[in-house]
């Protein structure tokens, strides 16, 4: 994991700049009183690397042309007559890295043709594909499934892109040969925090130009609560707001207790704690070298506790600091344990009483006082049939059977079906599920 890069995409050329292509033309200028023909042609091209042009000009009209280079404005930077040279004709330029042109025109010697054809050879080093972010946005909060992405940046004389390779933290994930250059990319299972996300546009040399953003990934437990509170506090003699404010919470089960709070500049003059239910510290934290944001995780027993804001006593000169808090904490515990199901396939075909040939049973143990409810629900998953609802039960263990039956006392169809159990407090909130599975099958022809 990575710390986060906060400004703009970073854009890090590395392409090899002793690799270089020749692009070569064949051509006719015409001179003095010619309308059949252009006086002048010209060849712009992109140089990726500081380094030398390479010209080679030739032609049995040559020493009637002349050559001058141009730079992306159109400014000449030499210009070269070549009444004195032989053909073929080499010569050399040292640039930078940019857009360039070359002119070939007739250079006014009064030629007694009307035209000149000529082979011109450019030689110059080559740039990779620059390419740009798409998704998702540079330092953006992600979770679960996002798609991420780059495509060829739309400049003049930019390389096409012949694939994309995809780096999350160093590591490769993804090479992408055709567009659009996007890849779906699951962030389950990895550590939350910054990472640096590396696009690398390669051309068909397999250069490449890397284009660097972070992200931060975010996922919050299916069984996680997150609650946020915006709030201001006061301190030294400040009598418009309290000095502490108390935050209660309640970890369901053990697990990580992540809190995050962000305010003005004067945020550093505070701190917070967290005490478990018998008042013992569990974690302190003063905010004076974090600035306006900080962020904790503290591992956590299940159990109540309170997380604690207040004025670290250092009297700044303003009364007081607005912030936002946030935090998340399970809030599903094991309430069922030993889930069983005494026939995972029966027949609940009636014999000629009406009386069920078979059902089957589900057992079970509560750990901590709840109130049950169980559902059979079909493969689809329609809920069929209740059976039990919002039944209190203490911690011990428990029984109740299935009969095949729906709701409307009718007999199930063959098929798949779950039976799923919820766990809720006296408030209606959720606290632990599970579920079996049962097959109802007829075998026994009544």
């Amino acid at each position: 994991m990575l710390s986060p890069n906060l400004s703009a995409a970073a854009f890090i050329n590395v392409s090899d700049p002793s690799t270089y292509i020749t692009e070569t033309y064949g051509d006719t200028v015409g001179w003095g009183t010619s309308l059949i023909y252009p006086r002048a042609r010209e060849y712009t091209f992109f140089c990726g690397a500081d380094g030398n042009i390479e010209v080679t000009l030739s032609s049995a009209w040559l020493r009637y042309l002349g050559l001058s280079l141009l730079d992306a404005q159109g400014n000449i930077k030499t210009s070269r007559d070549l009444y004195n040279r032989g053909t073929p004709y080499t010569t050399s330029f040292w640039v930078s890295a940019g857009r360039y042109t070359i002119k070939v025109f007739d250079a006014g010697w009064g030629a007694l043709a009307p035209s000149i054809s000529y082979t011109i050879s450019i030689n110059h080093a080559q740039s990779a594909p620059q390419i740009e972010l798409t998704s998702p946005a540079n330092t953006a909060a992600v979770s679960h499934n996002v798609l991420v992405g780059a495509e060829r940046k739309s400049i003049p004389y930019n390389p096409e892109l012949d694939s994309l390779g995809i780096l999350l933290g160093g590591n490769l994930i993804a090479i992408l040969s055709s567009g659009p250059y996007q890849f779906s990319l699951s962030t389950d299972g990895l550590q939350n925090g910054w990472y640096d996300l590396e696009f690398r546009g390669y051309d068909n040399l397999g250069r490449y130009n890397s284009l660097i953003s972070s992200l931060e990934i975010k996922n919050q437990d299916p069984d996680t609560e997150t609650t946020s509170y915006k709030d201001r506090i006061g301190w030294g003699s400040s009598l418009l707001y309290p000095q502490i404010l108390i935050y209660p919470f309640k970890m369901r089960r053990e697990g990580y207790f992540n809190a995050t709070i962000s305010g003005d500049i004067y945020l550093r003059y505070f701190g917070w704690i967290v005490k478990d239910n018998t008042g013992q510290v569990r974690h302190y934290h003063d905010f004076y070298y974090d600035s306006t944001y900080v962020r904790r995780s503290l591992y956590l027993e299940k159990g109540s506790y309170t997380l604690q804001v207040f004025d670290c006593g250092f009297y700044p000169l303003a009364p007081y600091v607005s912030y936002i808090l946030t935090l998340d904490y399970p809030y599903q515990g094991e309430v069922f344990k030993d889930v069983q199901i005494e026939r995972t396939s029966f027949d609940p075909s009636e014999d000629n009483q009406g009386t069920s040939l078979e059902t089957t049973e589900v057992s079970y143990e509560t750990t901590e006082a709840a109130y049950i409810n169980a559902v059979v629900k079909g493969k689809d998953g329609t809920s069929m049939r209740t059976l039990l609802s919002n039944s209190y039960q203490e911690p011990t263990e428990y029984a109740f059977s299935w009969d095949g039956k729906d709701s409307q006392g009718r007999i199930a169809e063959e098929g798949e079906f779950s039976i799923v159990l919820e766990a809720r407090d006296s408030e209606g909130i959720l606290l632990d599920t599970a579920s079996v599975e049962a097959e109802v099958l007829y075998h026994m022809g009544y």
